[in-house]
Order: C-alpha cells, then structure tokens, then sequence
C-alpha cells in the first residue's frame, strides 16, 4: 500500500463529513464547536510535547 492509496481511502472515508460541512455550513453552533474542540486538541497535544512540566 501506498501513500496515495492511503491518501485515496482517508478521501473517501471522509467525504461524507465533507458533505455533512457543506450542508451546515451557515450553522454557527458547529462552527463554534469546531473552534472549541481544534482549541481543546491544541491544548492536549501542547501540554503532552511539554516534557519539563
């Protein structure tokens, strides 16, 4: 397996969450979601690289 057929099927996994953007798009409920979770995954992955705490 290669990277594009692994580009290739993670494209065709999400095209229904595409979709799913698409249609909501004017919801701004979601888009704070989106915010809040990128923020909280942001976060995470800061205080797990932080080795010295």
């Amino acid at each position: 397996m290669n990277v594009l057929d692994i580009m290739d099927d993670l494209n065709h996994k999400l095209e229904p969450f595409k979709k799913w953007i698409l249609e909501n798009q004017g919801n701004p409920i979601i888009w704070i979601g989106l915010f809040i979770f990128g923020l909280f995954l942001f976060n995470f992955t800061y205080n797990a690289l932080q080795k010295e705490k």
